[in-house]
């Protein structure tokens, strides 16, 4: 019996070691600044848009999630807890 090949699964790398444990906003004249608080196995990190945590850069910073961008295009999505 000839054996059918398989198609190779993607590899999808892990998520990030970090939890998106809140988010601060301040005015800054009319403008509103968002920083996300992460919680890593290094500490508590305070990021905003364009900061680089790891191999990831912080793309967008909402009321309730964070956007992570790696250099390859791949984007993780953290989210507050419920």
């Amino acid at each position: 019996i000839p054996v059918q090949p398989q198609a190779a699964t993607p590899v999808v790398p892990p998520p990030p070691p970090l939890k998106l444990s809140g988010i601060a906003e301040d005015e800054k004249g009319q403008q509103l600044q968002r920083t996300a608080i992460l919680s890593s196995p290094s500490g508590v990190l305070l990021v905003q848009e364009g900061d680089v945590v790891g191999d990831y850069r912080v793309a967008r910073v909402e009321s309730d999630a964070i956007e992570l961008v790696k250099d390859d295009g791949t984007a993780v999505r953290l989210t507050l807890a419920r």
